[in-house]
């Protein structure tokens, strides 16, 4: 075997030669590749804000109202024409902007990926019993779907990079809202069923009639004892809701008592902003319904039983009709508790 200092391609100068001129063609190449590496590195920023997908014409009239020109790229722009701006100052301000539109572009594809789940989303209908009548039925995965997206919902609406799409999603958080396209969808499919509901004075001389002849009137007392517990565990929870952290406090009571108290202390609330007569208690009210609304959201994506989520999914609801609500009133500047605005709303006040 020929020995290496043999060989007659054996490079015979100092490979760790201080002058790279002296190296070898291969160590002088990777040499040079790896200071060139290095002079890039400074520019990471500068491609990475640049080459952003996500930036759209409105972030690039930002960006080049910070510069003073026009960045707007086009066919003939390149990396080293931008380097020549030398924008080395204005790369923070460039970086918000550029996070921001990552940002809004992931808002806009969740919200496009909602959509996309309610394409194969369809309203079933089955016999009621043995009638010619039909109900709807099924609707387990509609309500769970519903229900995941309006939380989604509300955490992007609290983002502060919702702006492009706020209008839609605007659209669909409050679930009355979506309640009602869900009954215009049944009327519109069902117009038979309409014809088929009686009278709410036939149903309720039917009742009465059932009531003096029924063998069962031992149910007649069960009834009043379930809603004299109801009203026990209302009281006693009105008692605790004054002394107990709010979100300690929904997690201790039923999800009805926790509906209830709720939108009674709601009311009682919006009262006394209101004899303060100023707009500034209802913008002050509504500014702390939206803290509560923040803790519930992140209560929710805790580690809770079934049913504590049900009841939080609906206070969620309950949450953000009654804050839009007080918004409402500090727009119109209602300043009065007699006000129209405000005696229109449906409020629960609990009568010892």
């Amino acid at each position: 075997m020929q020995s290496s200092e043999d060989y007659p391609r054996r490079f015979h100068g100092i490979v760790d030669d201080p002058d790279q001129d002296n190296w070898p063609a291969p160590l002088k190449i990777c040499g040079q590749v790896v200071q060139h590496i290095k002079d890039f590195r400074q520019y990471i920023q500068l491609v990475g804000i640049m080459c952003n997908s996500a930036l759209m014409e409105r972030h690039w009239n930002e960006m080049s109202a910070l510069a003073g020109f026009d960045l707007t790229p086009n066919a003939g722009t390149t990396l080293r024409k931008v380097i020549a701006f030398e924008l080395d100052s204005l790369l923070d301000q460039f970086e918000i902007i550029s996070v921001g539109a990552t940002k809004e572009l992931q808002l806009q594809m969740n919200l496009a990926k909602m959509k996309a789940e309610w394409v194969n989303m369809f309203f079933t209908t089955s016999a009621y019993k043995e009638t010619d009548l039909h109900i709807l039925s099924g609707l387990d995965d509609i309500q769970a779907l519903l229900d995941d997206h309006l939380i989604k919902a509300l955490s992007m609406r609290g983002s502060a990079f919702v702006k492009p799409v706020e209008d839609k999603i605007g659209n669909g958080v409050s679930r009355p809202k979506m309640s009602e396209v869900v009954v215009g969808e049944v009327r519109s499919r069902l117009p038979r069923i309409a014809g088929r509901y009686r009278s709410p004075s036939h149903l309720a001389a039917r009742s009465e009639v059932e009531k003096k002849n029924s063998p069962h009137n031992s149910l007649l007392m069960v009834e009043t004892q379930m809603v004299d517990s109801v009203r026990y565990q209302i009281e006693s929870s009105l008692e605790a809701y004054r002394n107990t952290k709010r979100t300690d406090w929904i997690l201790q009571w039923p999800g009805q008592v926790v509906l209830c108290v709720s939108q009674a202390f709601w009311t009682a609330g919006v009262h006394e902003c209101l004899s303060k007569k100023t707009p500034t208690a209802i913008k002050a009210y509504h500014n702390f319904l939206n803290e509560n609304l923040t803790d519930i959201i992140k209560l929710i994506r805790g580690k809770l039983s079934e049913q504590k989520r049900i009841t939080l999914a609906a206070l969620v609801v309950l949450e953000v009709h009654s804050k839009d609500v007080v918004n409402d009133l500090f727009e119109k500047k209602v300043v009065s508790d007699t006000d129209f605005q405000w005696l229109s709303q449906l409020r629960q006040v609990f009568i010892i």
